[in-house]
């Protein structure tokens, strides 16, 4: 049985964001989730075009490719700036609260660490207000097994969540005629130690923005 011991918390929560070029990034995520909106009939980001079957229709070799000459091409960082988690423009976790210490090595991503006061075995932790254009979640449905789940508020996740994809919303600062870059964030929370997190909704009813981090060692105690 492990608790959380005073000082700083390694918090297991891995953030990546991504610009792409608009018709290829729709084109690699609709077909990414190709069997998956055959199976629940999932409103995805788009039409699943005869493109987008194309795409899926790609060796692991060549798709893996593409993205890494996109991954390398990527210019944008990451940072924190006034309480919020930006990408470019793009704000996509707004008022987060104060302790948190964001840890990087590579400027498309970081992770998370906050300081606590005393011991815990399960902590719930706001991690800011969630603002994207859309969301595609992972969600336990059962013990072993998971199910997407999507909308565009944090008020939508319909239980745990083990993975969550971001489009954040268009740059309203580009003035320009042509279309800026989609822009993605992945949000993973993970296993570290002997603490597993997931991603929640505020269990307030009149909260539909606020995320949560869900840490547990298992110990009931």
């Amino acid at each position: 049985m492990v608790s959380a011991e005073m000082g700083v918390v390694k918090i297991p929560l891995h953030i990546s964001c991504l610009a792409l070029g608009l018709g290829l990034a729709e084109s690699l995520f609709v077909s990414s989730l190709t069997s998956w909106s055959t199976s629940f009939n999932a409103p995805c980001f788009g039409a699943v075009s005869k493109r987008h079957r194309r795409v899926g229709q790609l060796s692991i070799r060549e798709t893996s490719a593409e993205l890494g000459a996109i991954l390398n091409s990527a210019q944008d960082s990451v940072v924190e700036r006034n309480g919020s988690l930006c990408f470019g423009h793009h704000e996509f976790l707004q008022d987060i609260p104060p302790g948190f210490i964001f840890n990087s090595t590579d400027p498309r991503a970081l992770f998370l660490d906050i300081e606590v006061e005393k011991q815990h075995s399960n902590l719930d932790l706001s991690i800011g207000k969630l603002k994207c254009d859309r969301f595609l979640a992972c969600v336990r449905q059962k013990l072993w097994w998971m199910v997407p789940t999507w909308g565009s508020r944090a008020g939508d996740i319909s239980c745990e969540a083990q993975f969550l994809l971001l489009r954040l919303k268009p740059n309203d600062q580009n003035s320009s005629a042509t279309p800026a870059p989609a822009a993605y964030a992945v949000i993973l929370p993970l296993v570290s130690g002997a603490f597993r997190a997931s991603l929640h909704r505020s269990s307030r009813n009149n909260d539909q923005d606020t995320l949560h981090l869900r840490l547990s060692s298992g110990d009931d105690q």
